[in-house]
């Protein structure tokens, strides 16, 4: 293309057309003869070739030294690099397309469209590598956000839809100042739109956008007035365009010329500068609460869409001078863990039966549940056997209650028996989707439904795991909507029971008030696993457990001071088992951090040892 093009700018292109020829200039629409020059291939008058020529020369230059930076960029394997320049390349065709090739004036001689196919599907190429380059797998810090109530989120939703106003409001006013989009589109609504995709972005982070997410964005951003909220036509363009992300918004770069406008001139304005990192801010904060109301049993691909979108702008921020926003909300995962977490698929299938059967078997303490899981493992593979000769099965009801105390491995136990059950045959992806009543309930008449068949919708295939089912019935009044989740909950049990596992734990008592509260509950879960509390040496043992995970040792001092804490604490109503030994571990961990820091000369033994020092504060 660009030997081409410079030939047909720089070449002898005289013409020979007769003298008294006349046109229309296809640019400025004058008319002209044409005396042999070589305005009349394309059809301009001269001035428009002169200067279309100019233009064009110095587009080709600049697409030149680009191509040349991102051929060297690929070569090095920066993709970040490449991507950019190429980008760069592809914003100089565009403007050429539009300026010339649209309007009949083909001085390239190229099919333009083909050729910036071709230059897309290569930064597509490198935008994709940059996107797993950076990849990281995170999760959304919301400890927080569960202890607002519903009053604190309507108050949110209020503040997100002001402070959404105050920015239309002010790009109202950069329109009607002459510095807003060139093609004349609204600078506000551009705004307004962009919030509706970016929003329907990342509740398509999953593959699918859901009826109630569908109807959080439009209580986000239902503000009235000229803004229309169409979620299907944004959903429609996300997904026609998967390079949104990607992207700038337009609006940013307005506000970034109109500050350099301003400091060009003098006049730059605090505003402009605090709008640039104030923008993203809301968008952060729009995404998080969003993504939290709409599921707190946040999906990773979401949350890390969220992440990645954020942090894009937030380098654009950076790499303009602008103070950048915080994402400390956002943790990275182990890889190891991603499996573990939300809707991830389990690992059955790299397992087998008996291999499963082993982990669950070597667990510390939990006698009467191995008793239990393993009977119950036994009967379905004879019922399994039976049914393979053609025997008449009675149907059996694989749904459980977990009834147990805090800490006492119900989860981890739910998460084996998920990839059991998938060993087994009777689950196909052998997940576990962990949620509780916030997971299941919304605000408002008809969501809940919505909610929960969501949350049923990732779990078919494995285990739905719901943690004090109780708190779905206690506490009931005319606001509450446990009673409506439930009612879902129950016809998805009898509508999905070929593919689907419902397991729900908490509190013994409360847990026989809950089976009571619906006539359908208890003739659906007909089997109880009941999770005693650890004794004394078991705690021992598990403590042991993670300090040899950790590569540490316990000393015989701190060994016996533990067993001797233990031994009170198991008689305490507040003792939370498995997890306060956790966190007993954790806090040695530090302790023994602090001791460490203060010894010059460190032998490999202080690394490695727990002394009676590191937990002599948590056992007084």
């Amino acid at each position: 293309m660009w030997s081409s093009l410079k030939k047909i700018l720089y070449g002898d292109n005289k013409s020979t057309s007769p003298n008294d020829a006349v046109f229309e200039c296809r640019l400025c629409q004058a008319t002209f003869n044409i005396d042999a020059r070589p305005s009349e291939e394309y059809q301009l008058c001269y001035a428009c070739f002169k200067a279309t020529s100019d233009h064009v020369a110095s587009l080709i230059e600049n697409i030149g030294v680009l191509k040349e930076k991102a051929n060297n960029a690929g070569q090095a394997g920066n993709s970040y690099v490449q991507m950019h320049y190429l980008k760069e390349i592809l914003d100089r065709l565009t403007e050429y397309k539009e300026s010339y090739y649209d309007k009949g004036v083909d001085i390239i001689n190229e099919d333009i469209n083909k050729l910036i196919g071709e230059v897309r599907e290569v930064h597509d190429e490198a935008a994709k590598e940059v996107r797993e380059s950076r990849r990281r797998r995170v999760k959304m810090d919301v400890s927080a956000m569960e202890l607002w109530t519903r009053e604190q989120w309507n108050g949110i939703r209020a503040d997100q839809q002001r402070v959404l106003k105050d920015y239309l409001s002010l790009y109202d006013t950069i329109d009607r100042a002459g510095y807003g989009l060139k093609d004349g589109r609204s600078l506000a609504n551009e705004l307004f739109q962009t919030a509706v995709h970016f929003l329907t972005y990342i509740a398509l982070a999953d593959g699918d956008l859901t009826e109630i997410e569908s109807q959080i964005i439009k209580d986000y951003l239902n503000i009235g007035g000229a803004y229309a909220i169409d979620v299907e036509a944004s959903k429609k363009y996300i997904l026609e365009n998967p390079q949104f992300a990607e992207g700038i918004p337009s609006f940013l770069d307005i506000i970034r010329e109109l500050d350099q406008h301003l400091s060009e001139t003098g006049t730059r304005s605090k505003k402009a500068v605090e709008t640039m990192t104030g923008i993203v801010m809301f968008f952060g904060y729009l995404g998080k609460y969003f993504l939290y109301e709409s599921c707190n049993d946040i999906d990773i691909n979401k949350s890390t869409a969220l992440y990645e979108y954020l942090l894009h702008l937030n380098e654009y921020l950076e790499d303009n001078g602008y103070e950048t926003t915080d994402l400390h909300e956002f943790q990275e995962i182990d890889p190891e863990d991603v499996d573990r977490a939300g809707s991830s698929d389990g690992t059955g299938a790299d397992k087998n039966l008996e291999q499963l059967l082993q982990e669950l078997n070597e667990l510390i303490g939990l006698a009467r549940v191995k008793k239990d899981l393993n009977s119950l493992v036994n009967l379905i593979k004879v019922q399994k056997i039976r049914e393979e000769r053609g025997f008449s099965q009675p149907a059996m009801s694989l749904h459980l209650v977990f009834s147990g105390n805090p800490g006492t491995g119900k989860t981890t136990v739910a998460r084996l028996l998920a990839e059991i059950y998938k060993a087994l045959g009777l689950v196909s992806k052998g997940q576990l989707f962990e949620t509780d009543r916030s997971g299941l309930v919304a605000g408002y008449v008809g969501q809940t439904a919505l909610k929960t068949q969501e949350v049923i919708s990732k779990a078919k295939g494995g285990i739905l795991f719901i943690d004090e089912a109780y708190s779905l019935t206690e506490n009931r009044g005319e606001s509450d909507f446990g009673t409506e989740a439930i009612d879902t909950l129950v016809k998805a049990m009898e509508d999905h029971r070929a593919d689907l596992v419902v397991i729900v734990a908490g509190y013994p008592e409360p847990m026989e008030r809950f089976l009571d509260s619906n006539p359908g509950l208890r003739s659906r879960f007909n089997k109880f696993i009941v999770f005693d509390d650890y004794s004394a040496e078991e705690l021992i043992l598990i403590l042991q457990s993670m300090c040899k995970k950790a590569n540490l040792r316990l000393a015989s001092q701190a060994e016996d001071s533990a067993y001797s804490f233990f031994q009170k604490q198991c008689d305490s109503d507040t003792f939370a088992n498995a997890r306060d030994v956790r966190n007993f571990f954790e806090k040695a961990l530090v302790n023994q951090a602090n001791r460490l820091a203060q010894i010059e000369d460190l032998s490999d033994e202080m690394l490695f040892a727990i002394e009676y020092e590191d937990i002599k504060d948590s056992t007084c």
